[in-house]
C-alpha cells in the first residue's frame, strides 16, 4: 500500500502533503475546501466551497459595485478632485493594505494621502456594518472542522491565517510540489505550516508532461 495511504488511515494530526497534486480521496469525516467548481467536480463533492466562501460566512461584505462607491464617497469627503478617478487608482494598495491588516496611522507619515484615504474609507464601512472582501479572512471567526483542501497552487499569508484556524485534527492540505524552481514558494508554505505543528509529507514530485512526438507523413 502507498506510505501516504498508510499515514493518512493513521493519523490525527493535520497534514500538508507535498506531491504531484492528483486528485486524492475525501475520507468521510473530511469537509473538502476548493477554489472553484471545477475542482469541486473534480474531487467528486460540487457543492465543496472555496476558503473565501467559508471565511464570508456570517460576514456582511461589500459587492465590488457598493465598494467603489464608498471610495467615491471616501475621496469627496477629503475633497478630492475626480472621485472615481481616485477610487479606481487607489483601490487596489487598499485592498493590499487590508489583506495584510496594516492600520492607517502606520502609513500616516509616509503616504499622507493613502493613509487618510484608507482611513475614510474604512470609516464608512464601519458605518454600514460592513466589510471588504479584502478585510475577510482577517476577520472571519471559522468553526474548526476537519478538512481536505485541494486545488490551491498557492496560499497568501491572509488565507494560511485563516485556515490556520480553521483546520482542526485530521486536516490535510495538498499543495503541488515538484523540484522546478517554480515550487520553492510550495516549500516556504509547508515551512509555516511545519512550524504550527503540522506534519509534513513530501510525496511524488510533479514532473512537466513529456512532448507529444509529430509524426511527419511527407
Amino acid at each position: 500500500m502507498d506510505p501516504i495511504c498508510i499515514i493518512r488511515k493513521m493519523t490525527l494530526t493535520r497534514t500538508v502533503i507535498l506531491g504531484n497534486w492528483e486528485v486524492p480521496p475525501v475520507r468521510p469525516e473530511q469537509f473538502p475546501v476548493v477554489p472553484h467548481a471545477q475542482a469541486a467536480r473534480a474531487i467528486g463533492h460540487p457543492e465543496a466551497p472555496s476558503l473565501l466562501r467559508l471565511a464570508r460566512e456570517g460576514l456582511q461584505v461589500v459587492d465590488p459595485v457598493e465598494a467603489h462607491l464608498l471610495l467615491e464617497e471616501a475621496a469627496r469627503r477629503l475633497s478630492w478632485r475626480d472621485p472615481s478617478g481616485a477610487a479606481l487608482a487607489f483601490y487596489p494598495s487598499l485592498q493590499e493594505l487590508m489583506r495584510a491588516g496594516v492600520p492607517p496611522f502606520v502609513l500616516r507619515p509616509l503616504k499622507l494621502r493613502l493613509a487618510q484615504f484608507l482611513e475614510t474609507y474604512l470609516a464608512l464601512l464601519d458605518e454600514r456594518g460592513s466589510l471588504d472582501e479584502a478585510q475577510v479572512f482577517g476577520r472571519a471567526s471559522p468553526r474548526p472542522r476537519p478538512i481536505l483542501l485541494w486545488g490551491y497552487p498557492l496560499l497568501p499569508p491572509s488565507e494560511l491565517e485563516f485556515l490556520e484556524r480553521l483546520a482542526a485534527q485530521g486536516s490535510e492540505v495538498y499543495l503541488p510540489w515538484g523540484k522546478e524552481p517554480a515550487f520553492t514558494r510550495t516549500q516556504a508554505i509547508a515551512h509555516w505550516f511545519q512550524q504550527r505543528g503540522w506534519q509534513v509529507i513530501q510525496g511524488p514530485a510533479w514532473s512537466p508532461p513529456k512532448p507529444v512526438e509529430v509524426l511527419s507523413f511527407s
